[in-house]
C-alpha cells in the first residue's frame, strides 16, 4: 500500500526523533571512551600510536571473529608490541 506524502512526512519525523534520542544516548559513551583514552595517554600507559594500533588490532580481530574476541589472538595481531617493529635489531625494549 503506497503512502502518502503527509504518511511519508509523519515517519521521517518519527524517525529522526527516534535517531536523535539514540545519538543522545550514545555521546555518554563516547565521552567515556574519550575519558579512558586520555586516562591511558595521561598515566604514559600508552601513546595515541599505541592506542590506535590497538583498537585497529581489537577491531580486526573482532570483525574476523564476527564479534567473538580472543584476546590471545588479538595479543598476537597487535605487531606494535612486537622487539621487531619497536626497535631496530640489537636495541632494547625499555
Amino acid at each position: 500500500m503506497a503512502k502518502s506524502h503527509e504518511e511519508k512526512q509523519n515517519f521521517a519525523k518519527q524517525y529522526i526523533r527516534s535517531l536523535k534520542a539514540i545519538e543522545d544516548e550514545m555521546e555518554v559513551y563516547k565521552d567515556q571512551k574519550r575519558d579512558l583514552r586520555d586516562e591511558y595517554r595521561e598515566q604514559g600507559w600508552l601513546t595515541t600510536h599505541e592506542l590506535a594500533a590497538t583498537v585497529r588490532a581489537y577491531r580486526l580481530v573482532t570483525q574476523a571473529n564476527m564479534g567473538k574476541l580472543d584476546l590471545d589472538e588479538l595479543w598476537e595481531n597487535i605487531e606494535m608490541f612486537t622487539k621487531e617493529t619497536r626497535e631496530p635489531e640489537g636495541q632494547e625494549v625499555t
